[in-house]
């Protein structure tokens, strides 16, 4: 599965869940702009902004998902990952990373 795939797939599912507005992967710069329940993963992780969920598991995460904890506590899922071109429509500063025994993209900053 394409991560363009992964993102239409798990709009699909964010949408359903959260509203029209909730686009899963959509660059943000406010949890508003996520729709309701949605969340904007910013900062030095998430550079750019995109729309994700807040999450406690896995299994409340949209298919190809991983629910991770982030430097600022919260846990939200973050498309998983296999090689660092599987992060190229996450953003340009994600890379593929190992965090809590998964391979997601993020950035760690440096």
């Amino acid at each position: 599965m394409t991560l363009r795939t992964l993102f239409a797939t798990s709009a699909l599912a964010f949408a359903s869940c959260g509203g029209e507005e909730s686009h899963f992967g959509d660059r943000c710069t406010s949890n508003g702009a996520c729709g309701s329940g949605g969340f904007c993963c910013e900062g030095r992780e998430c550079p750019g902004g995109f729309c994700t969920e807040l999450c406690e598991t896995d299994d409340t995460c949209p298919v190809g998902t991983v629910c991770i904890e982030l430097l600022s506590r919260d846990r939200v899922c973050l498309v998983g990952c296999s090689v660092e071109e599987d992060c190229d429509e996450v953003g340009t500063d994600m890379e593929c990373r190992e965090r809590e025994g998964a391979r997601v993209c993020l950035n760690d900053g440096g």
